[in-house]
């Protein structure tokens, strides 16, 4: 582990629930795949892929970490880190538009180049390239902190880079959600200037919306989670009747038959959630 280092990582962004994943996965089971490394001049060894499993293996002061190791350049680790994940799609747009900017500022590629060596077309690198332009430099930095969300940060994309990080401030003072700070960028949006009063009009009303949720009574949440349950075992007993309709049972191959397992799981469970949540209301009735 001492002989770890982490360069590459800026390029990543930590996200929460990921990170939460690893750890309990690690804790629970140990390292299941080895982290992916290059050996460097100094005789040290470079992480290009495998951050939250290392993360993980220093929480629990794990003294070995098992590891495979390959033999890059500059330019051929960055294009390893987005081939790697290309098919686990770990990777957000964002991280993956980090990258190509290093490749395309840093090592001075053209975007036909880029595109030839990530094997994409070069419009996709045109994108990705556009889409970490339009995001302010500070934003990029409280993402990677993990101080906002990438989901607050797409949206905080939609305004003028000159106005990202004022707007970044509001929304982390007073404490916004994903769907309170699209309202609130809608908001700005509607109005033809970045005007102080309408901003503050639009924060009050969000603010007064959200007590307003708060304030629900207690059946009326009870009865929407009813509802959405109901949803959740009508799309899935949906899924398992088309499955048997196709062939019929004994003709459904094997890989098929699990998947089918798993949504019949899922009926159960959301019934017993069903239950549980029909005798709440059953006693708040006898109260």
């Amino acid at each position: 582990m001492s002989k770890l280092s982490t360069h590459y990582e800026s390029y990543k962004f930590i996200q929460p629930k990921s990170e939460k994943a690893a750890f309990s996965s690690i804790q629970q089971f140990g390292q299941l795949a080895p982290i992916i490394v290059y050996p460097t001049v100094d005789k040290r060894f470079e992480i290009i892929d495998g951050f939250k499993r290392y993360r993980a293996l220093k929480k629990l002061n794990a003294q070995s970490i098992s590891a495979s190791i390959v033999h890059l350049n500059s330019r051929t680790v960055k294009a390893a880190m987005l081939l790697l994940n290309q098919d686990t799609g770990t990777m957000s747009d964002l991280e993956e538009a980090s990258i190509v900017q290093s490749l395309h500022t840093e090592d001075k590629l053209s975007q036909v180049e880029i595109s030839k060596l990530l094997n994409r077309h070069k419009s996709w690198v045109s994108r990705r390239i556009s889409l970490i332009s339009r995001l302010d430099t500070e934003v990029i930095n409280h993402i990677k902190l993990d101080l906002i969300n990438i989901s607050i940060g797409r949206e905080l994309m939609r305004l003028p880079r000159g106005n990202q990080e004022k707007i970044m401030n509001i929304v982390m003072d007073q404490n916004l959600s994903c769907i309170e700070t699209n309202k609130l960028v809608d908001g700005i949006l509607s109005s033809k200037e970045l005007n102080n009063n309408h901003i503050k009009q639009c924060i009050n009303e969000i603010i007064a919306n959200r007590s307003h949720k708060r304030n629900l009574p207690q059946k009326l949440k009870k009865t929407n989670t009813i509802n959405g349950i109901l949803s959740i075992i009508e799309k899935n007993i949906s899924y398992v009747s088309n499955e048997l309709s196709k062939n019929g049972f004994s003709c459904i191959p094997e890989n098929e038959l699990a998947t089918i397992d798993l949504f019949i799981d899922k009926i159960k469970k959301s019934f017993e959630i069903l239950e549980r949540t029909i005798d709440d209301l059953q006693k708040d009735a006898r109260q």
